[in-house]
């Protein structure tokens, strides 16, 4: 079974990506949302460390 795509530089990732926006945005918007705040909790996580070093 051959899974390369038949384009340079698409992969199958590119590819469930293309397919889930199109059948459930709402997802993709999750997926972004989740993505930012665990980008904040990781900062927040960071910051908890600094102060707790600080004590």
């Amino acid at each position: 079974m051959d899974t390369r795509a038949n384009k340079p530089r698409v992969t199958l990732l590119h590819y469930l990506v293309n397919e889930a926006e199109k059948k459930n945005r709402d997802a993709i918007a999750f997926v972004e949302k989740l993505d930012s705040d665990l980008n904040f909790l990781s900062r927040f996580e960071r910051l908890l460390v600094i102060c707790y070093k600080r004590k």
